[in-house]
């Protein structure tokens, strides 16, 4: 396979459900409250650690886990007008699907805290997968959750025993990755694991620690490798250590087939998480009037040192004979000392390198790891470009522990050190812009170092142009700018003299995510009384406020942006368009948490809690929803106009809660004698509550409108228990209405396979029946069994049939499978393939069709076939004799020959061998021997056959020899078939092509390839040269 640039530019326009993970709301690990003292200044309490909860806890995750966090979180769709951008490099096939290897490049901006990773900043290596956990307090502690879980659980003794030892009392999310599944999940009170929003897959807790995922093909993928981090506190120096990732060893298919994947252990690497408390005072009395000023002695530094520990890094990906491997160098002392680099990805197959692909890197002015190119490396002395990379430069971003950066953590100042405490917006009480720092975003500043353009070694590029997003502030009712990038433009030329072409795209209906924009952690109130008459102390009230300097509210949709959009225009180069209608974000808005006030007999409820320190319950699975899409020509004529509906089941959703605790602090400072009672203080203890709702959500309607060019279609999804469609019904203009049915296999069948293939999570239906106007027109049947290789734990197909409508037939009269009876099917089926055998890898190896013609596969160690045969059963059961099927390419265990039949081996003889084989499980039977050989005098290949007869007195030997032309030094492609099959044969290097080509005649066509593995020339049976390739010397570059 070339590889190829992809670009996924919100092109997908039939996507209807986008699974994909929520940017956390996360809070700091909170510290015991009552660990207080009290300053001279200001009467107020430093907290050894601060009620703080914001968003950028995705700030302290290893930098590759936060690039797959934001690749899951922001999909390439239309919704958030974010652009995501992949770069496949490589593709593992299996007999059950392809292991897919690529970059990929988030393009909403490039946030002032961001850490390169691996392949660059921006950039993520989409290879393997992992499992990975935001802590959201304490790590997950399932004893702590469950005794929390209900309001009613509550009251003070409980309230102050959670802060005394730190209990758990929120949910950590999981966010997950596989080669074709993402999304995320919480833990309920049992430790279920509960996707958020709802998928069909099964989740699962390991024994060890680990989880298993299993998707609705029955494939089950294994994370056991974990990962450690500790995270330490500046302003106290308290630690938390944790796993913070479960690394994917093992894919296991339905069938057996099993892809594995190694890590090596890195040195430990260290980051910070910058963030800072200012403490405000805002100041009201009859004397002084109205005072703000900050509090430089008791602000603080409360900047978060991750460290991970023994990091891993993926070695290699391996399926039988093809192997990915993957090699790092150091990156220097850049950004992160100690954190690797991706150097290169080298593919084998059986142990030979057939593929190099190596990265090019620099650094940004920040010290960032610049990706700035990707090549193909076929030898020491050769490079083909595949691509390079140009980014926005014209603004830089600084440091990492700089400050000057807007409500989404992208940069927007450039004044050299601005104030750590922010602007707080929309604040009635607390003013802060006398000595605060914008958080309003800048264009030029959020562009700083994001993807500008991918060119081609042929003069072709792809160029990307960005805007700021733009949506109505539901505080204030007014349409503003919002912090990170949305794509405009795309121009795309395909080669130097190609005529550029330009995609836009315009955006309506933009809604700001967040517009509270909240920063304060907590409050205090001191109410100041003047007792003695003789006092100078004026009456007064003093409010303090911890501000943090990054929000703690989610400025971000689950999906990933700043701005969701119900309606999305895209135009084409041809002058045509595409309108995208969403489902409107008013529709589905999230749920602010609820606020109860924490007594001392229980919880009384109190409002809505819209201070920004609790998370919202998450309902955008109700959102990014296509509702209506037209095509328009490019004379505004509309060609195609569809629409869909949904049904969210809330019936049956899953409702997982979250607690998080605050506390503010009242009191009344009183002029009196020194020896008097202390002063007294009241404090306000309150619970936010949210939760993590899994709703499952099905599209119920398809509606095909008319136009000029189309006739109008109604198509109704009625779905069973596992939201599996097991009706689709299809209404036509004339009136006439088709109806398929569908059927799945149940857990209690009579039917061992079926009921593992329904454990298995599998959702592929057993049975589709096609009617129309009462009558069936249309059948198919698959049937199941196990591998009786591997007996109990995998599935293939055994048989599939088929029923084409030859007269009417009543469905009345027909009779339908049925999982209780899985036997009994109506008789008009017949059988188009029989699935006979499979090897222990899950490859099928043998099968006969509807006229009852055996065909089997021959597989060698590789994954690829070596020869088919018609006519005859191939078994690779040594416990049946039933194998009809011998045959040897030598290409294994043969000597190395230029000139040979087929492949590159032969099998060297000398004068009067004679050729050895196992018998295995050969049957009982008549065979012809076949083989080609050559002499010393004459290299031309000659065709020799004989008669063989395996009979009962043979069963009883280990093996047969079977004599060779004496005047032989070599033979090639040996076989022992049945008297009327026949073989046709190829040798393969997976991942490059075939190499030769036989077919049942012995007539053999050979194909060369150069080091890129691109096909060079083509040669017939004398080696003739049939066809030559030649290839433009500009993609190769001498280093």
């Amino acid at each position: 396979m070339r590889p190829f640039i992809k670009l996924l530019c919100l092109l997908c326009c039939h996507t209807i459900i986008n699974v994909s993970a929520q940017v956390p709301d996360n809070s700091l690990r909170p510290d015991s409250l009552q660990q207080t003292r009290y300053t001279l200044t200001s009467g107020v309490p430093v907290n050894d650690m601060f009620n703080l909860s914001y968003s950028n806890r995705l700030g302290q995750q290893t930098p590759d886990v936060n690039a797959m966090i934001r690749n899951i979180t922001t999909p390439a769709d239309k919704y958030t007008g974010t652009l995501n951008i992949q770069v496949p490099i490589w593709s593992i096939s299996t007999n059950s699907g392809d292991i897919p290897i690529h970059l990929y490049y988030t393009a909403s901006g490039i946030k002032n805290d961001d850490i390169a990773s691996i392949v660059g900043l921006g950039w993520g290596l989409a290879a393997g997968g992992k499992i990975t956990r935001v802590v959201k307090g304490q790590p997950d502690n399932l004893t702590q959750l469950k005794k929390t879980s209900k309001i009613s659980l509550w009251d003070l003794a409980l309230f102050q025993k959670c802060n005394d030892e730190d209990w758990d009392t929120q949910r950590d999310i999981y966010y997950y990755e596989t080669p074709n599944l993402s999304g995320s999940f919480v833990l309920d009170d049992n430790g279920g694991c509960i996707p958020v929003p709802h998928q069909n897959i099964r989740i699962s807790r390991a024994y060890n620690d680990g989880f298993t995922i299993t998707d609705t093909q029955g494939t089950t993928y294994y994370f056991t490798t974990n990962e450690t981090i500790q995270e330490t506190y500046a302003h106290n120096d308290n630690s938390v250590t944790y796993v913070s990732t479960w690394y994917l060893d093992r894919i296991v298919y339905i069938n057996g087939a099993e892809v594995n994947l190694t890590y090596i252990t890195g040195d430990n690497y260290q980051f910070k998480h910058y963030n800072y408390i200012t403490r405000v005072e805002y100041h009201n009395s009859q004397a002084y009037g109205t005072r703000i000023r900050e509090i430089p002695e008791e602000s603080r530094d409360v900047t978060t040192t991750i460290e991970v520990q023994e990091p891993k890094y993926l070695s290699s990906i391996s399926y039988r004979d093809q192997e990915v491997k993957f090699e790092y160098d150091d990156r220097g002392t850049y950004d992160v000392p100690k954190y690797k680099r991706l150097k290169s990805i080298d593919i084998y197959t059986s142990t030979s390198k057939i593929r190099s692909f190596v990265f090019d890197y620099y650094h940004f002015p920040n010290g960032s790891l610049k990706l700035l190119g990707l090549d193909e490396k076929p030898t020491q002395t050769l490079i083909k470009p595949i691509c390079d990379f140009e980014y926005y430069e014209d603004e830089v971003l600084y440091a990492r522990d700089y400050y000057g950066f807007d409500h989404w953590g992208y940069r927007n100042s450039d004044v050299s050190i601005p104030s750590k405490c922010p602007i707080i917006p929309y604040e009635t009480v607390v003013n802060t812009s006398a000595f605060g720092s914008s958080r309003l975003p800048v264009f030029k500043y959020t562009r700083a170092q994001s993807l500008k353009k991918i060119l081609y070694p042929n003069g072709g590029y792809k160029e990307f142009i960005y805007e700021l997003h733009n949506g109505l502030n539901q505080k204030t009712n007014t349409h503003e700018l919002a912090g990170g990038l949305r794509i405009k433009e795309i121009i795309e030329k395909e080669n130097t003299n190609a005529t550029p072409s330009l995609y836009r795209y315009e955006y309506d209906g933009g809604i700001i995510y967040d517009s509270s924009f909240a920063y304060c952690t907590q409050y205090w109130n001191l109410r100041y009384l003047k007792i003695y008459m003789h006092s100078n102390i004026p009456d007064g009230v003093n409010h303090f406020y911890d501000i943090s300097s990054r929000s703690i509210t989610n400025t971000q949709d689950f999906y990933g942006g700043s701005v969701v959009y119900s309606k999305v225009t895209e135009y084409l180069p041809n002058g045509s368009h595409i309108e995208y209608n969403y489902i409107p974000y008013d529709q589905y808005k999230d749920i602010e948490p609820e606020d109860y006030i924490v007594t001392e007999t229980g919880t009384e409820y109190y409002s809505k809690e819209l201070s920004g320190r609790t998370p919202k319950t998450i309902r955008s699975w109700g959102r990014n929803l296509l509702k209506e899409q037209k095509v328009y020509d490019s004379q505004n004529i509309l060609l195609d106009h569809q629409s869909f509906e949904y049904e969210l089941d809330t019936v049956n959703e899953v409702r997982i809660p979250s607690y998080k605790m605050i506390y503010d602090i009242f009191g009344d400072y009183y002029e009196r004698p020194i020896e008097e009672n202390p002063i007294p203080t009241r404090h306000d203890y309150a619970l936010g509550k949210y939760e993590w709702i899994s709703c499952p959500i099905t599209m119920t309607k398809g509606i095909v409108h008319k136009t000029k060019y189309t006739l109008p279609q109604t198509t109704e999804y009625v779905y069973n228990e596992r939201y599996l469609p097991e009706l689709i019904i299809t209404r036509e203009c004339d009136g006439s209405c088709v109806t398929q049915k569908l059927t799945y296999a149940e857990v209690d069948d009579e039917d061992e396979a079926l009921s593992l293939l329904c454990g298995s999570f599998v959702a592929s239906p057993i049975e589709q029946i096609t009617y129309k106007d009462g009558y069936v027109i249309d059948a198919e049947l698959q049937l199941y069994k196990y591998n009786e290789l591997k007996p109990f734990t995998t599935v293939v197909p055994s048989k599939k049939l088929s029923f084409k409508k030859q007269e009417k037939v009543d469905s009345l009269a027909f009779t339908p499978w049925w999982p209780k009876w899985p036997t009994n099917y109506d008789s008009r089926y017949h059988v188009i393939r029989s699935y006979d055998e499979y090897n222990v890898y899950g490859d099928l190896v043998s099968y006969h069709d509807a006229n009852g013609i055996q065909h089997s596969l021959i597989y060698g160690p590789g994954s690829a076939p070596i020869a088919k045969v018609d006519n005859a059963y191939h078994s690779t059961n040594k416990d049946k004799d039933v194998n009809q099927v011998y045959f040897n390419d030598f290409e294994t265990s043969g000597t190395t020959d230029p000139h040979a039949k087929s492949g590159n081996k032969v099998m060297s003889i000398l004068s009067g061998v004679r050729y050895s084989f196992n018998l295995s499980n050969l049957e009982i039977g008549s065979y012809i021997v076949t083989y080609w050989y050559r002499t010393a005098t004459d290299m031309t290949w000659k065709k020799q056959q004989q008669a063989l007869n395996i009979t009962d007195m043979h069963k009883w030997m280990i093996q047969i020899d079977i004599p060779i032309v004496s005047e032989a030094t070599a033979i090639d492609d040996l076989s022992v078939l049945p008297q009327n099959a026949s073989l046709t044969s190829a040798v393969t290097i997976t991942g490059v092509g075939p190499i030769s080509q036989t077919n049942e005649r012995g007539y053999t066509t050979y194909y060369e390839y150069n080091a890129l593995g691109l096909p060079t020339r083509i040669l017939d049976d004398n080696r003739t040269v049939m066809k030559k390739y030649e290839y433009d010397p500009i993609t190769l570059i001498k280093q």
